[in-house]
């Protein structure tokens, strides 16, 4: 029902977390007072130091109302729902009482964990030293914010009659197979609250796919380049343009991640001769996985420019050769005629009766069209996304919206002079692209850094199933394997600028 004027506190330390979360769960199976618990709020810790990090939220309603205060009540909140998506896929093979709360209690919660050192934890080297100073102090500012906040004024209580598995009535109800609404949750950096906001429902992808077909539309105008009806030529360069633009421009994308992850683990095998040589050098992580994999969207954008500016050269010496054998066969009167229209029409040369797309440099063409293919691919990323309901979406929907407008705005000129078209004009200069990417870089490099962290750390004592296919082609060098597509990842970000 509603809540009362003042909240209601339960602290609650629990053990055996380490054998299974027998702790949580005998709290959640047989403690009495469990049943009038409404939330839960777990601390965990995966690391050693830095903020409590919050990494796990349900879905719901309810869960909305506590992000909400937690982001406006405590001092300096951090975290994503980034790391929910990445734990819940498994890519960390470890687990906290939460998913007690959550499963078998029918509990609504967040879940924070320090996350810093975390290839020392639970280890030897596990030592006060490396808990960064202050550590303490920042988790417990955030957390008497919020509780002085929830005591004061509880939110709304309504929609959930509390825990206890003796009411469940739909098992797993805030589970893998949650009910509710999921929300988008981040902290950009040096900010003092939380961004968010509703994950879209159905139908939002569409006009996120609208976009991505605009921009399809404009590499088809630009592949055309007479004015006349369209020839077979042009329309065999549309059809192998547009597609060629898309799949290179996805091949190229993510070149990166995908090297970084046959490189890392290939490496460790044959120059290590053991898993994991960078457990204690993070450097020589990036150096196996991050330098390969640019290096290989690098060279995937280069030879997919250097293919279309070809076709573009070919189809531009085809029309000319084609125009200097009519000139040929014009009889007399054709000549004199043409004449008497004056030198201004001799002085277009080949480039009379193109189209503005026609008239733009092969070098331009080659730009724009990996351009707006790339664009293209992060934006049909987003609508996937979106149409999935991955709430980390919004990483990609950022770069994808700059790069649109970046693209869009001179393409819409075509609708106010003929003689000014989305490939007609020349492409935007790599300071526009990089001015472009600074707002979606500004929020992407934080979780990236984090990330790339934790799965450093885990590294050495996480084990991906056996039963993956990952594990069955990289078998012991499986984690090698997702740290390099984790620390190669940076590289689908940066290809708009590659």
């Amino acid at each position: 029902g509603e809540s009362s004027a003042r909240g209601a506190l339960i602290v609650i330390f629990s053990s055996g977390e380490e054998d299974g979360l027998v702790g949580a769960h005998g709290l959640v199976t047989s403690h009495p007072w469990f049943s009038q618990v409404g939330f839960s709020v777990n601390l965990e810790a995966m690391g050693n130091g830095g903020p409590h990090r919050m990494f796990q939220a349900t879905p719901g309603v309810l869960t909305s109302r506590f992000l909400r205060m937690w982001s406006e009540a405590s001092r300096k909140p951090v975290g994503t729902v980034v790391a929910s998506d990445v734990f819940s896929a498994g890519l960390i093979a470890s687990d906290t009482d939460h998913r007690i709360f959550r499963d078998f209690g029918d509990v609504p919660g967040i879940d924070f964990a320090w996350v810093e050192h975390t290839q020392a934890y639970h280890t030897p080297r596990d030592t006060l030293s490396l808990v960064r100073p202050g550590t303490a102090q920042a988790s417990g500012d955030n957390l008497l914010g919020f509780v002085r906040r929830f005591l004061r004024e509880p939110p709304r209580m309504s929609g959930h009659l509390g825990g206890g598995v003796s009411k469940l009535r739909e098992r797993g109800r805030y589970g893998k197979k949650q009910q509710g609404h999921a929300y988008v949750w981040f902290n950009p950096p040096h900010a003092s609250s939380y961004v968010m906001s509703p994950l879209p429902g159905d139908g939002a992808e569409r006009p996120v796919y609208a976009a991505a077909i605009f921009l399809a539309f404009q590499i088809v105008r630009g592949a055309f380049q007479t004015k006349t009806v369209p020839s077979r030529r042009d329309i065999f360069h549309v059809c192998v343009i547009v597609p060629l633009a898309i799949v290179g421009c996805g091949l190229a994308t993510f070149a990166g991640p995908i090297v970084a992850a046959v490189i890392a683990p290939e490496t460790a095998r044959r120059a290590f001769g053991s898993p994991a040589p960078w457990a204690s050098s993070p450097p020589l992580l990036v150096c196996l996985s991050t330098v390969p994999g640019a290096i290989a969207s690098l060279l995937g954008f280069r030879a997919l420019f250097v293919l279309l500016r070809r076709m573009k050269r070919r189809a531009l010496r085809e029309i000319a050769d084609e125009r200097a054998a009519r000139r040929k066969k014009d009889d007399d009167a054709n000549e004199i005629d043409e004449g008497s229209r004056g030198e201004g029409s001799r002085g277009e040369g080949s480039r009379g009766g193109l189209t503005a797309a026609g008239r733009v440099t092969a070098d331009d063409s080659g730009e724009w069209t990996i351009l707006a293919g790339t664009a293209a691919v992060f934006i049909v990323m987003a609508a996937k996304g979106i149409d999935a309901g991955v709430a980390s979406s919004y990483l990609v929907l950022l770069p994808a919206a700059s790069l649109f407008v970046l693209l869009a705005r001179p393409a819409f000129g075509v609708f106010f002079s003929p003689e000014r078209t989305g490939l007609g004009a020349s492409p935007p200069s790599p300071t526009s692209v990089a001015s472009a990417l600074v707002v979606p870089l500004y929020v992407f490099f934080p979780v990236y850094g984090v990330l790339l962290d934790v799965m450093h750390g885990m590294t050495g004592r996480t084990r991906v199933p056996k039963t993956t296919a990952a594990s069955r082609a990289f078998s012991e060098y499986t984690n090698d394997a997702v740290c390099g597509f984790v620390a190669g990842s940076i590289c689908v970000f940066l290809s708009p600028m590659f």
